[in-house]
């Protein structure tokens, strides 16, 4: 295997990969104290907030796997990236969505559901806006060049 036929960048998210299992994450407060977690030390809260957290343990074994297709089979590494990448960002974003579920009330909710309305209508009515000009303008240009029923200069009779 050659140097130019390596998955660069299926090896290097690998290795960000594995280089973010091991640094830390979270805080989780301890009493008078917090305690740092990593994702390898994610048994410690695991423990205490729910099994579902031990699914952490699998991202190394995900990493390695794309790490060593980017190497050994580097066709197959970008199908396995995408699986281990969508994965990884589906479960994520749930742990997410749990915690903040958890531990916010709904006004933040509430609060939240306003801001995607507010984005939305803005766009919504930008992109009618933007339609606007734009037929305006076609219509104002089209006007410009239609012929306007008056006799022109040819000479005909």
């Amino acid at each position: 295997m050659s140097w130019k036929q390596i998955n660069w960048p299926v090896l290097v998210a690998a290795l960000v990969l594995l280089v973010g299992f091991f640094v830390p994450w979270i805080r989780v407060p301890d009493g008078d104290s917090e305690q740092i977690v990593s994702g390898a030390s994610m048994g410690v809260v695991a423990a205490q907030f729910g099994s579902g957290y031990y699914v952490v343990y699998l991202l190394p074994s995900f990493a390695l796997g794309m790490g060593v297709a980017a190497v050994k089979k580097p066709s197959w590494a970008s199908v396995i990236a995408i699986v281990v990448g969508v994965s990884l960002l589906v479960w994520g974003l749930f742990e997410l969505a749990r915690f903040l579920f958890l531990q916010t009330r709904w006004g933040l909710w509430v609060t939240a559901v306003g801001a995607m309305l507010a984005a939305f209508g803005g766009a919504l009515t930008w992109r009618r806006a933007h339609v606007l000009v734009v037929q305006a303008k076609a219509a104002a240009k089209a006007a410009k060049e239609a012929p306007t029923g008056e006799p022109s200069d040819t000479g005909a009779p």
